[in-house]
Formats: C-alpha cells, sequence, structure tokens
C-alpha cells in the first residue's frame, strides 16, 4: 500500500540553520544509478532478494528462477545471476522432488534447468546426483523408458500448458547444447493438443473443449518453447507442418488479443485491465517468431514507477507496475515478465553470458524548489523524493557551499526544507542538493536564480 506523501518543513532563521559543509567523507559513495528502463528494472527487482534468492506469494525457487530469467534479460547483476543459480541447484531436490521419479515436479524441474542454462551451467550435471534432462525424459513417460514418451500428458507431473513449454524449451535447449535427445512426436503431439479451435494455448495440461481457457500468457510461452523445438532441427517429419501451422494460428490470436495501445489485458470475473505482467509475456513470444512488438515494450517503459523509495522494504522505485497493488497482484511479476519483452531475447536462447556485475538504480529525479526567483533574505521551499524512508539526508545550497542542515525522509522517501537565503549570498544562478546519508543517492535542483 502507498504512503501518502508527507512534507518535512524546516524553518530557521540564516543565522542558526546555516552550518558548515560536511566532509565529504560523511556521506556514503553514491549508488550507481541509470535512466535505462530496463536496466533500472533490474536494479529494483536485485533490491528484492534475500542474498541468492527472491520469495513472492510463497514461491521461492519459481520466484528466484524467474527473476534470473529477469536480470539476464537486461544484461546486469552477474553475481547474482550465478548466486541465485547455485540456491536453485542447492534446492532442487527439494523443490522439485527429484529423489521420488513417480511425483517428480516436471515444470519445476524444467524451469530449474532453463535458469542453469541461462546462468551457463550444465543441467546434467549441476544438481549432484541428478541430471536434470534426463529427469524431465522420464517424468513425460511413466514408467520411464528414456527416450519413448507414452503415454504423456497431464497426469504426468504436468500440472499446466506453461510447465510442458518450459519442459520442451529445457529438452530443445540440451539437445542443442549437449546432443541429449530432443522432444519427443508424443511430447510435441501432446503439446500442440493443448490449443484452442482458434490458435490460443490454454492454462491447462489437458486438451480443451472450447476456448473458455485460452490464456495469453501460456500462448506467449507456446511460442518461445515452439521457437526452441524449431531451432532444435529435429522436428518429427509427421509434425512439421503442424508445428508451423501453431505457431501462425498463436501469433495471430496473440496480435488479435492487443489493444491499440500496445498492450494486453488481465481479466477477471468480467474486469479486465491492462497488464504489463501478460504483455510482457505475450510480447517475447511474439518477437521469438519475428513479431514487431516496439508499441508494447513502449507501452511497458510507460509503466514503470517513479514514485516512492528507491530502497528499502517498501521500495517501488525502478518496479514495473502490476497496476492496482490491492487485488494481489506484484510489482515483482510484472517486473520479470517485464523485462523478457525489454530484453528482447526468448527463453529459448536466453543466455547470461555478456552480463555484467552489479545493478543500477533509477536515478533520482531533480530535485524541486517552491520558486524560481528568490531573493536574498528571502525564504525558499526545496524538495526531493525517491530518498529511503526514515534516513537523515544532508542539504547543502551551492553554488557557494552552505550547508543548510539535515532533515529526515517521510515514508514515501520524500525530505524537505524551507530555509532562508542568507542575505551574504550573491545574486545569480544557484542550486540545492539532497543527499542520502544512508542510502548515498543524491538529488539536485534544477537552478533557481537569487536577486
Amino acid at each position: 500500500m502507498r504512503v501518502p506523501v508527507r512534507s518535512l518543513a524546516v524553518v530557521a532563521a540564516a543565522a542558526a540553520t546555516l552550518l558548515a559543509v560536511a566532509p565529504a567523507s560523511a556521506t556514503p559513495a553514491p549508488p550507481t544509478t541509470t535512466t535505462n528502463p530496463a536496466a533500472a528494472a533490474a536494479g529494483w527487482l536485485a533490491g528484492q532478494f534475500s542474498t541468492d534468492h527472491i520469495t513472492v506469494f510463497g514461491d521461492t525457487a519459481g520466484s528466484t528462477a524467474s527473476a534470473l530469467f529477469g536480470l539476464a534479460e537486461s544484461g546486469t547483476g552477474s553475481e547474482l545471476i550465478h548466486a541465485a543459480a547455485s540456491y536453485l541447484a542447492a534446492n532442487a531436490v527439494t523443490v522439485a522432488d527429484l529423489g521420488a521419479t513417480a511425483t517428480i515436479k516436471a515444470g519445476a524441474v524444467a524451469k530449474i534447468a532453463l535458469a542453469e542454462m541461462v546462468a551457463g551451467n550444465d543441467p546434467r550435471s549441476v544438481v549432484p546426483g541428478h541430471d536434470l534432462v534426463a529427469a524431465l525424459q522420464g517424468a513425460q513417460c511413466m514408467p520411464s523408458t528414456v527416450p519413448a514418451c507414452s503415454p504423456i500428458g497431464a497426469g504426468n507431473n504436468i500440472g499446466a500448458s506453461i510447465d510442458e513449454a518450459l519442459i520442451l524449451m529445457a529438452q530443445s535447449r540440451a539437445a542443442l547444447a549437449y546432443a541429449t535427445p530432443a522432444p519427443s512426436a508424443d511430447a510435441i503431439g501432446y503439446f500442440l493438443r493443448l490449443r484452442s479451435s482458434d490458435g490460443a494455448f490454454t492454462w491447462s495440461a489437458t486438451p480443451p473443449t472450447d476456448t473458455s481457457n485460452d490464456d495469453v500468457d501460456s500462448t506467449g510461452f507456446a511460442l518461445m518453447a515452439l521457437q526452441a523445438i524449431t531451432a532444435a532441427h529435429q522436428i518429427p517429419s509427421t509434425l512439421t507442418a503442424d508445428v508451423a501451422g501453431a505457431i501462425t494460428a498463436a501469433k495471430a490470436w496473440l496480435v488479435g488479443q492487443r489493444t491499440t495501445g500496445g498492450f494486453w489485458q488481465s481479466c477477471f470475473n468480467g474486469s479486465c485491465t491492462p497488464s504489463v505482467d501478460s504483455s510482457g509475456t505475450a510480447a517475447a513470444g511474439l518477437a521469438a517468431v519475428g513479431a514487431d512488438v516496439s508499441a508494447t515494450k513502449a507501452w511497458i517503459v510507460s509503466q514503470q514507477i517513479t514514485t516512492g523509495p528507491t530502497f528499502g522494504a517498501t521500495a517501488t522505485r525502478g518496479a514495473l507496475s502490476c497496476g492496482d497493488q490491492s487485488s494481489g497482484c506484484s510489482n515483482a511479476f510484472s517486473t520479470w515478465d517485464g523485462l523478457l519483452a525489454l530484453g528482447g531475447t526468448s527463453l529459448a536462447t536466453l543466455t547470461a553470458a555478456n552480463a555484467t556485475p552489479g545493478t543500477a538504480v533509477l536515478a533520482l529525479a531533480p530535485a524541486t524548489t517552491s520558486a524560481s526567483t528568490v531573493i536574498a533574505g528571502g525564504q525558499l521551499t526545496a524538495r526531493a523524493a525517491g530518498l529511503t524512508p526514515g534516513e537523515q539526508v544532508a542539504v547543502t545550497l551551492h553554488s557557494a557551499p552552505v550547508g543548510l542542515g539535515t532533515v529526515t525522509a517521510d515514508p514515501a522517501g520524500t525530505a524537505s526544507i524551507t530555509f532562508t537565503v542568507p542575505a551574504t549570498v550573491p545574486p545569480g544562478t544557484h542550486t540545492v542538493s539532497f543527499a542520502g546519508l544512508a542510502s548515498g543517492l543524491v538529488s539536485t535542483s534544477g537552478s533557481f536564480t537569487v536577486l
């Protein structure tokens, strides 16, 4: 819930409030900032981690893998990507029930395997004692008769259409990288049966009888999976035309669902709202098959949150908004799926090989002043936003530096001060800067003129 902004005013006479400028060592080194939307979104996402993992709505492994994908799309946070991959490998056995073939969670295995490949790890050996690629083959074929896959589908540890899309992507990427078996004809055929008559993929793992379960996110993931299958160059000849037809139909359906604003909507109980989450996965799927998604990228950028704190438990600046927080949506979901679109690389081919260390946060907007001109000896109010709630903020008048003291940022991360411009300040152009003593964030006002 967003906390209303509450201004903190400090009014004092020049002789009482104008202090010597604090030494530079009193302010921490400023964090790396950026105006690049994708890099800023990744920086916010990195701030949601607990060392090497992230938990959203009680899901740690799935959230950590999704966040890893988002960071890789941004090309930043290489050390966090590798830490997240290590966390997933260390917890894969428990998360995916790898120790019990009959109850293995195939969707979880596939997502972890994809995350490991994105991070540059071999999914066949990264989890001690377990081959994730072989486990996927076995999960689709019970009793396990690798690589034959019959029977297959819902009930064989496939909980949703997206699970099967992740499985096919993991198998196809492994086939290209390690010459392991490509997805079987049975697996591909089962996946194609999860389409409705209008070309959309449904969220369910059971072949549909109507279009009531058509799903934007599932169709986006499906297109990435079909791209991966095609890239593996091992589509059974009997299914070549079916795969090509599925791509064409799913692409057409998604384009038809896109609004004139470039986004897709999320609908629940008859009410539809714009969705960064769904728009990110839909755009990623369309980009995977060569469609133009520039309008969607522009819309997603427009949904970046530029208000509220930059750091801390209530940080919002830099995230991609999920919209109405009261509806139970999560900025984390929107941010990592939005990054799939902004990064422009499908999960079928995504890699963190060129990711750089560290992440950046969205640069603070310039501080504001209550007037563009002020007479020497008059009062002026200055305000800066995006700081950390409760932190002490040093305020300085420039150009000849004059310390104005410190103020405390309010619960929304906003700091403000009302001060008397000394009669000794020379006429001309001046600015006021705010420096967070805990965050290191700095905001400097646009210039104002002392008369």
